[in-house]
């Protein structure tokens, strides 16, 4: 059956231009001939709007506060003034605390667990033995809830591979991790020159909490023991001999640079006390910062 519309306004004239019905009108007008009820047209919803894009952080103003020589081998004394930081402890001390952490992971055996406060996840972190060596480079990690229920086992050895090379002392592995609101931060380090690897060493690499990739930060900005998560900060150190020594400021959401501050040595160490002052042990001397914004 064919069926044609002719359809004119009482003021229509001959020669006159008509004006186009709209799909909803002409739906309507067929239903009608055919004596139906109207068909009901919806228009199509809009397009979903983009995600917003995470806000870039404001740096901390760092001021200097005290800049002095230490003793180079006096360790011990920096760590019983400002603690140790990032709430770390070694593996025989971790399997009192948490009982529901697994003690090896993958032929690799628990080396310390990582934990920020009560109500913290926990980062455990996992190495094996190199050939002839006595340490255990961390290789993997694990993060539980403060529960216990573990949350995701996370991998490194292909980030590791990519930041090492044949020399012995180019090998790279997990100096620190600390997981925050949903996600997880893994710095990824050896401890020789940069050109050793082509100047790709020292990136901070950020995980969700079920282990999927979020963002790897640039090279050459996090070989020291620690860092810090301060607010939406990343607090950062690198330095070797005839590198540059700085502190770095790193946004949280992306792993991109908010800020530099340059050290005359090596970061080693990073601490945070409950003023805001930043201590900051480097190779030979002792540095302190209040941050500000």
């Amino acid at each position: 059956m064919i069926i044609q519309l002719n359809i004119r306004s009482p003021s229509h004239k001959r020669g006159a231009r008509r004006a186009p019905l709209g799909r909803p009108a002409l739906l309507a007008l067929l239903a009608l001939s055919l004596g139906a009820a109207p068909l009901a047209y919806a228009e199509p919803p809009p397009p979903a709007p983009p995600p917003p894009k995470p806000l870039t952080p404001k740096p901390f103003t760092l001021k200097r506060l005290y800049d002095r020589p230490n003793g180079v081998t006096d360790e011990e004394r920096w760590a019983a003034a400002h603690g140790r930081g990032g709430g770390r402890r070694g593996a025989a001390e971790s399997a009192c605390l948490f009982p529901f952490v697994a003690t090896a992971l993958d032929a690799r055996a628990l080396v310390a667990t990582v934990r920020e406060g009560l109500d913290a996840p926990i980062v455990a972190l996992y190495g094996a033995p190199l050939a002839g060596a006595a340490w255990a480079p961390v290789s993997a990690v694990a993060l539980y809830a403060a529960s216990g229920e573990e949350l995701a086992r996370v991998d490194l050895s292909a980030q590791l591979k990519a930041l090492s090379a044949p020399d012995a002392h180019a090998v790279a592995y997990v100096h620190h991790a600390l997981a925050r609101d949903g996600a997880l931060y893994v710095s990824v380090a050896h401890k020789t020159y940069a050109r050793a690897t082509g100047g790709d060493n020292a990136r901070i690499y950020a995980y969700t909490a079920r282990g999927a990739p979020l963002w790897r930060s640039p090279p050459l900005v996090s070989n020291a023991e620690g860092f810090l998560l301060v607010g939406d900060v990343l607090i950062t150190g690198y330095g070797f001999t005839r590198e540059p020594d700085l502190l770095y400021q790193l946004s949280r959401h992306t792993g991109e640079i908010l800020a530099k501050t340059p050290l005359k040595s090596g970061p080693e160490r990073l601490a945070l006390d409950e003023l805001g002052v930043l201590h900051v042990r480097t190779y030979d001397r002792d540095v302190g910062f209040q941050l500000s914004r």
